[in-house]
């Protein structure tokens, strides 16, 4: 990894660390979840006992941190751009406060602005997910906040179907990385020998063909709908009660 290039020393496997000698002596970490998605985590430097160096990890890094790094040996350097420019990384991802997220991809930045339910967003360069380029969330980008469905209906045959809301949602994660960087289309962040690629945000790799049947059930199509919304659906069918996340969808006959 680049990372460690630089002088950023780097825990490679979260699952090898002793709580001291690995991690406390790095300032960098990475949990691959899916052979194209993986959570980076660093930490600041702070001087150790006898005058050795140390990391903190009690707290995670700000964005500021992020864009103006310090790394043993090589000054001060921008995280963010650093790894966009890596020729196997497709998005870089990072949190700048609670509702706001940044992805990085070829020389451009696009920002993700929440408020609620809604979003909007902005670019500066070449737009990562590609929205300015498609004329229907083109029209979206106007400056206003506009509704989490109403970009999933407006991107869902783009090449970043529900992007915003799926960037934003991530972070809201504690166990989140301090960055999230997903691999460019016929790369993988394993060294395993995948002939196959998953959990990146490439639409091949989101989209989930879904049939729901049963008594009860209406025949028809659901236009929209996230992975995170069958739970609450399938509680509805049987009466449970409504759980935290999702929305249960439309697909029941009415009583």
């Amino acid at each position: 990894p680049k990372v460690s290039k630089v002088g950023s020393p780097l825990v490679e496997d979260l699952t090898s660390n002793d709580r001291f000698n690995s991690l406390y002596q790095n300032n960098a970490a990475r949990g691959v979840s899916g052979n194209s998605f993986a959570l980076l985590y660093f930490a600041s430097q702070k001087d150790g006992r006898l005058g050795t160096m140390s990391y903190a990890w009690d707290r995670p890094v700000t964005y500021d941190e992020l864009r103006s790094f310090r790394a043993d040996g090589n000054g001060r350097i921008d995280l963010l751009d650093l790894l966009s420019g890596e020729r196997g990384i497709e998005l870089v991802m990072a949190r700048e406060s609670d509702d706001v997220c940044s992805v990085f991809s070829g020389g451009g930045r696009g920002r993700i602005e929440r408020n609620m339910n809604k979003f909007r967003y902005a670019v500066t360069g070449a737009d990562p997910l590609g929205y300015d380029a498609a004329p229907i969330t083109a029209a979206l980008m106007d400056g206003a906040y506009h509704d989490k469905d109403v970009w999933f209906a407006a991107s869902r045959y783009t090449d970043y179907p529900d992007g915003l809301f799926q960037i934003a949602q991530l972070f809201d994660s504690p166990r989140c990385g301090d960055v999230v960087v997903t691999a460019r289309n016929g790369w993988d962040l394993m060294d395993q020998g995948h002939v196959a690629s998953h959990g990146g945000m490439y639409k091949p790799e989101i989209q989930v063909p879904c049939v729901v049947a049963g008594p009860g059930v209406k025949q028809g199509t659901v236009p929209i709908a996230r992975t995170i919304d069958l739970y609450p659906t399938y509680l509805k069918y049987f009466g449970v009660p409504q759980q935290r996340g999702g929305e249960a969808l439309d697909v029941f006959l009415e009583v």
